[in-house]
Order: structure tokens, then C-alpha cells, then sequence
């Protein structure tokens, strides 16, 4: 049965060893620096999102501080005027509009004179000294009404009944800010700060007013600027947009014009940020509420603008991660050639051996696992070698040690031919041999007749006895020398099972190196497999390892599966030898029969040929007693009868020979079909082995 080995190799792999280490280590590198990356960018989006609150709650607090300064000046100016001595003389002989009927009415304080003409100037003396003072006024609790600069009301005017008013009333001792308004007259936002007036005497006359127009408040706000697109919005605690310099028309709207859902709720918002779209565009908004008016400061500014550092940032990082990568990735190559050179190597060498060319020879340099594999597989391709090699010399003594036998087996077979027709031969002179005592019998019993009759027929028997005894004498040389081909035969029978034994045990020995180089593969095998679940508990740090450790446990397969097709034809063939040695066992054992027969023929030989020279003996007395033939006939009868009886025991021994002849030649036979059948299994190892090249001269 012929066996071949596979020498097809896998196909080529897509993504090679070479390419996961490089991919490998791109992440490995990529991963920790894009995280740092993200772990810094949102860092720094935390950051600037705290800065830029801060920074907007800071600027708003000096804001509301200036505002808090400006109100508490005007608060004092409003006290010092309603304290003032003049103003406190206030009576009811300040004008009252309560019963004119006009639809405008005009003023004239200036021009009514008395304490009315004294409180003007002194309010027009304040106002030439505060810019900012809108309207300076007064009215009584009956009605007056006293107001800088000189202007007109309306159709039964009543001061009480105004908010200003009622406002200080509320709180008498205290100084009062109304809530803002817009006054159309002057299309400016005003705000009102008022007090109670007493006289000397401690009794509420009327109440102080100064108002005060928020334009430069609004311009103050639109001086703030908050990054490069930020701003600031003054919104009252009703939620009417006090300032807006984004959009001067929003001022005194409601907040919720702005579309923001967020300050939708603004009373109940007290501090926040929060991110919002605001015309289209993603905002931070910061609110502050003024802890002394109530006010809300609301900071805008654009997303963009406030992480435009981060995103320069993240271009740099990204610039970075790019030089980064390119760096790794031609590192890394350079790394991953340098390894998977020697494996390419390995896989080709492992190719040309599976191919049957065992010549490869390498120097291995590196001290690393891949240089303990690459030895490792050297040193299995050397004793491969050596097996190999061991084998064909025992397959070619097999093969010569068979030609032999067949050889040996056809001369004996010739000599068993020849002795088989000798012992025909001999069996036939018997046969002639009992008929021709019976006719000397026959002549014995008519000796009476005649002596002559019976000196002719002594004469005749004479001379057919030195025939026979030289046929026994051939016969004897015959059987000699059939027993030295036999010895001849057992000697080479003995040789070859010898030959065949060795080879046995040189193929026990081959199966020793096999299971030796099995139990390697095996342990390779575990090594891989640890390897492998060594690098899985490292993660991702370990996975390169992992992809190394499986490809050197599919080379540790790759062997096992070697051995073991080695291991099944070193089965077979020790099958093969075991069957040839008992064969030749078998053959041992006939060549040791046939030997005994033959030897047993040669005795019979000699017994005949000294039984004829006896006989000889007894014709010779016979010729020289012929005279005395007729005393001596009954005698001769007995002889006669003896030489009868000798001659039967001649006859069957040699028929005896001649059956155990052929049996010896049948057995020559088998062992001639064992001998080929040897030479054929052999030739069929030789065969199967031709394709493996040992040495580099090899065609």
C-alpha cells in the first residue's frame, strides 16, 4: 500500500502576521493618546465653561457693584433733597393740578414764586450738578406737585395716586426705587427714586422724587465685553429687558421676546449656566441676580467663541496624533518585519520540507522564542534527516537481503527437484530389484535342474548387485549433498530473519523519535496554548502576543499531524517486518524438517548400500559354492527371502524420499512468494521515500 504525504500548502493569508502587529500597535498607541485627547478636550471644555462663568460673574458683580455705587448716590442725593431746608418748607401753596381740566396742562414752578420758585431752583441747581438726574420732583399729600425741568401734565393730574408715590408711602423711612419704565415722551427708560419729606416736626409733607434714565446704564452695559462675541443683558426682576446690546429694540420687552425657553422662568432663577441656540447659534448663558435690586445680569456668549483654544487645541492634538501615527506605523513595520522574517522563513523552510526536500540548513542567530522555534524545528529536520535516512539503508538490506533469499530459494528448489527424481529412480531400481529376487527365487527352487543354470543366474545377480550398489552409493553422494545445500539454506534463512529482526527494532526505534518529536509538538502545543491565555488575562496589551502564540501552536499542529502520518507508516512497515519474520521463522522451521528428512533418506542410503554389499558378499560365496548350491539351497531361500524383504524397505524408503522432496520443494516455494513478497514491500518503502531529498547533490 503506497502512502503520500500532502504537500499542498494553506493559502496564503489576507491579513498576515506582519499586519495585525502593525495594526497592533497603531492602537496601542492610538487608543491612550486619543483618550488623553478626549480626557484634555473635555477638560478643558469643563475649564473653559468654569472660566468664562467666573469671568462673566465677575465682570457682572463690578457691574452691579458700579450700578449698586450709582443707585446708592442717587438714593443719598434723593435723601439729601428731601432733607433739604427749602424743600422741607413745602405747603399748600404748591401748585395742584387736581381740578385743571386741559388736556395739556403746562408747569411753571419758576414763575409762580415763593417756596415753589425756592424748591425749583434748588432742583435746578442739583440737576446743572448731575447730568444724569432725568426729572427732579416733589408732591405734596394734598396734590402740589413741583417737577424740574419745566414741562406739562395732564387733565386732573393726581401725584398721590402715581406709583412713585404710593411707593414711598409704603415705606416712609426708607429710600425707594420703583421699577423701571419707559417714558415715551423722551423714548428713554426711566427709573424712579423716592422718599417721604417731613417737617420739622416729623410729619410727612410729600414725597421726594429723582428720576434718572437707564441710556447710561444701557451704555455702560454695551461697553462690557465678554470674549470676542459675548455681551450682557440687564433684565428687571419682572423680566422686562432693561438693556440689550445685541439689540437695542428688545430693550423694555418682555424676556420672553428673547425665545430662550430657559428664561422663561427667569423670577425663579437665581444662579445659572446653561447652554441654549440663540439666532441660530449655540450660546453659554450665565444668569446673576443683583442681591440689593433684584435685577438679573445675563451673560452671552458664543460656544465657539469660548472653546475656539479648544478646538486649536484639538487641531494640534490631531496634527499630532497624524506625525504620531506615521511614526508608529513605520515603527511598528520595521518591529513586525523583523519578526515575522524569520516565520516567513520558517514557513517556507516548513513548505520545502513538506515537499520532500530535507536539505534546508540554517544558522539561527536570534536568542528569542523565535529562534528557540526556529532551533527547535532545525534540530527535528536533522534527526527527520537521519531517520529518514536510517530507514532507506534498512529498506535497501531488506531489498538485497530478499534477492538473496530468492536466489538461495531457486537453487534449492533445483536440488529438491534433482533429489526428488534420484529418490523416483531409486524407488523404480526396487521395484526391479523385488522382481528380480522373485525370479532368483524361481531359480532357486529349479537349482535341482541345473547348477550351470544356477552359476549363470548367481553371475547375473552378481553383477546387478555392484549395479545397485552403485546406484546406492549415488544415491548416498545425492543425499550428502542435498543436506549441505540444506545447511546452506538454514544458515541464509537464519541470516535474513536476523535482518529482518534488526530492521524491526530499527523501526522501534524510529517510532521512539517519532512519539519523542510527537510529545515536543505536544508540549509546543500547551506553551501556545498558555502563551495565549497569558495574553488574554494582559488584555489589550497582550494580544499581539496572542496572535504569536497562535501561529506557533498551528506549526506545533502542522508537526503533530507530520509525526503522525510518520508514526502510521513506521506502523506499516514494522506490520510488514513483523509478517516477513514470521515468514522466514516459518521457512526456518520447514528448511529444519526438510533437513531431518533428508538426513533420514541418507541413513536409509547407507543401510541399502551396506544391505547390497552384503548381498554381494552372499552372491560371491555363492558363485565360489555353486558346486555345494543343492546342500546349501534351503539356505538360500532364506537369504533370498531376507534380500526381499531389505529390498520392500528400500523401495519405501525411497518413496518416503521422494514425498518429502516435494514437500521440501513446496516449501522452497513459500519461501521464494515470502522472499518476493519482502523484495515488493521493500521496493514500495524505497518508493515512498524517493521523494525526500537527503543531501544537496541529490537529484
Amino acid at each position: 500500500m503506497k502512502m503520500k504525504l500532502q504537500t499542498k500548502l494553506p493559502k496564503k493569508r489576507h491579513f498576515s502576521l506582519k499586519s495585525k502587529i502593525v495594526l497592533v500597535s497603531v492602537l496601542m498607541a492610538l487608543v491612550p493618546l486619543i483618550s488623553i485627547s478626549i480626557f484634555i478636550s473635555l477638560n478643558m471644555q469643563s475649564q473653559m465653561r468654569t472660566e468664562f462663568i467666573k469671568s462673566a460673574k465677575d465682570q457682572t458683580i463690578q457691574v452691579d457693584n458700579a450700578l449698586t455705587m450709582y443707585f446708592n448716590g442717587v438714593k443719598e442725593n434723593v435723601q439729601l433733597l428731601a432733607e433739604d431746608s427749602i424743600v422741607t418748607k413745602a405747603d399748600n401753596t404748591i401748585t395742584s393740578y387736581l381740578d385743571r381740566t386741559e388736556e395739556t396742562v403746562p408747569m411753571t414752578p419758576s414763575q409762580n414764586g415763593g417756596t415753589e420758585s425756592e424748591i425749583y431752583n434748588t432742583y435746578a441747581h442739583f440737576a446743572n450738578s448731575h447730568p444724569s438726574a432725568t426729572y427732579v420732583y416733589m408732591a405734596t399729600k394734598n396734590g402740589g406737585y413741583i417737577q424740574y425741568p419745566e414741562g406739562s401734565t395732564y387733565a386732573h393730574y393726581n401725584p398721590t395716586e402715581r406709583p412713585y408715590y404710593q411707593a414711598a408711602m409704603k415705606n416712609p423711612d426708607k429710600v425707594t426705587m420703583t421699577d423701571a419704565y419707559y417714558y415715551k415722551a423722551d423714548d428713554t427708560v426711566e427709573i424712579s427714586t423716592v422718599t417721604t419729606i417731613k417737617n420739622n416736626n416729623g410729619e410727612i409733607i410729600g414725597v421726594q422724587g429723582l428720576d434718572v434714565n437707564l441710556k447710561g446704564i444701557t451704555d455702560m452695559i454695551k461697553s462690557i465685553h465678554i470674549g470676542n462675541t459675548g455681551f450682557m443683558m440687564l433684565i428687571q426682576n419682572d423680566g422686562t429687558i432693561l438693556a440689550d446690546p445685541d439689540d437695542a429694540k428688545m430693550n423694555f420687552k418682555p424676556v420672553s421676546d428673547l425665545g430662550i425657553k430657559e428664561l422663561d422662568n427667569l423670577t425663579g432663577i437665581s444662579e445659572q449656566a446653561f447652554e441654549t441656540n440663540y439666532k441660530g447659534k449655540p450660546y453659554l448663558i450665565n444668569v446673576y441676580t443683583a442681591p440689593n435690586t433684584g435685577w438679573k445680569y445675563i451673560a452671552f456668549m458664543e460656544k465657539a467663541d469660548i472653546f475656539s483654544s479648544v478646538v486649536y487645541l484639538n487641531k494640534i492634538i490631531l496634527a499630532t496624533a497624524v506625525l504620531f501615527t506615521i511614526i508608529v506605523v513605520i515603527v511598528a513595520f520595521l518591529f513586525a518585519k523583523k519578526i515575522t522574517e524569520p516565520l516567513v522563513f520558517l514557513e517556507k523552510t516548513a513548505g520545502t520540507i513538506a515537499a520532500g526536500d530535507l536539505t534546508p540548513y540554517w544558522e539561527v542567530t536570534s536568542k528569542d522564542e523565535v529562534g528557540s522555534l526556529s532551533y527547535s524545528v532545525k534540530l527535528m529536520l536533522e534527526s527527520l534527516r537521519t531517520i529518514v535516512d536510517k530507514v532507506r539503508q534498512g529498506a535497501n538490506s531488506v531489498s538485497s537481503a530478499s534477492r538473496d533469499l530468492s536466489s538461495n530459494t531457486e537453487q534449492n528448489t533445483l536440488v529438491s527437484t534433482q533429489i526428488a527424481q534420484a529418490a523416483t529412480e531409486l524407488a523404480q531400481n526396487s521395484e526391479r530389484q523385488t522382481e528380480n529376487i522373485q525370479q532368483i527365487s524361481s531359480i532357486i527352487e529349479e537349482t535341482t535342474v541345473s547348477v550351470t543354470q544356477i552359476s549363470n543366474t548367481v553371475k547375473t545377480v552378481s553383477d546387478f548387485a555392484r549395479s545397485t550398489a552403485e546406484e546406492a552409493q549415488a544415491g548416498n553422494q545425492s543425499m550428502s549433498t542435498a543436506m549441505q545445500q540444506m545447511n546452506t539454506i538454514e544458515i541464509s534463512a537464519q541470516s535474513m530473519s536476523g535482518v529482518l529482526k534488526g530492521l524491526n527494532e530499527r523501526s522501534n526505534s524510529i517510532g521512539l523519535i517519532v512519539q519523542l518529536i510527537s510529545g515536543i509538538a505536544e508540549q509546543t502545543n500547551l506553551l501556545a496554548l498558555n502563551a495565549a491565555i497569558e495574553s488574554a488575562r494582559a488584555g489589550e496589551h497582550g494580544r499581539g502576543f496572542a496572535v504569536v502564540a497562535e501561529e506557533v501552536r498551528k506549526l506545533a499542529e502542522q508537526s503533530q499531524q507530520a509525526t503522525v502520518e510518520i508514526s502510521s507508516l513506521i506502523q506499516s512497515m514494522q506490520r510488514d517486518s513483523d509478517q516477513a519474520v514470521e515468514a522466514m521463522s516459518e521457512t526456518i522451521r520447514s528448511i529444519n524438517s526438510g533437513t531431518q528428512i533428508i538426513s533420514s533418506g541418507a541413513a536409509a542410503f547407507q543401510h541399502i548400500e551396506s544391505s547390497i554389499l552384503h548381498v554381494s558378499q552372499q552372491i560371491s560365496e555363492v558363485a565360489s559354492a555353486a558346486d555345494t548350491l543343492a546342500d546349501g539351497s534351503k539356505n538360500m531361500t532364506s537369504s533370498i527371502k531376507e534380500i526381499e524383504y531389505i529390498t520392500e524397505g528400500v523401495n519405501a524408503a525411497g518413496q518416503e524420499m521422494a514425498a518429502s522432496t516435494e514437500e521440501q520443494s513446496a516449501t522452497f516455494e513459500e519461501i521464494a512468494a515470502s522472499a518476493e513478497a519482502l523484495f515488493r514491500l521493500s521496493q514500495n518503502l524505497l518508493e515512498g521515500m524517493s521523494h525526500l531529498k537527503l543531501h544537496q547533490n541529490e537529484a
